[in-house]
């Protein structure tokens, strides 16, 4: 018998760029785009970080991601974050992350908190 080609290919396009206008700010922006025969993805990544301090002891954090498929599907989250070097044995870290997905008619809608205090003895 004659078997069909069974071989598939996916394409990705990826475009990024990271600027630090000031010694204690970083932006990153980037796009990308994932093609497949069933299904394509575009996604896009923003992040912004921001240390207030000379010694980066405290650093400040947002990041945006948002992925859309070519089903109409759409996952969006968000990112703010903090993390605060108390001194070079101990540090705290804080984060949320909120995401939405949405696919056709549902949508569903997740928080999650996290905080951490480490040190080294």
């Amino acid at each position: 018998g004659v078997e069909g080609d069974t071989s598939t290919f996916s394409r990705r396009t990826t475009a990024s760029v990271a600027y630090k206008p000031f010694e204690t700010v970083y932006v990153f922006i980037s796009a990308e785009t994932i093609a497949s025969p069933d299904l394509t993805r575009d996604l896009q990544n923003y992040g912004f970080n921001w240390s207030p301090f000379p010694d980066g002891s405290l650093q400040v954090s947002v990041a945006y991601n948002e992925s859309l498929t070519s089903d109409d599907g759409k996952i969006r989250t968000f990112v703010p974050s903090m993390r605060w070097n108390i001194n070079s044995r101990t540090f705290l870290d804080l984060s949320t992350q909120f995401v939405r997905s949405e696919s056709g008619s549902q949508a569903s809608e997740l928080v999650i908190s996290s905080g951490a205090l480490r040190t080294v003895f």
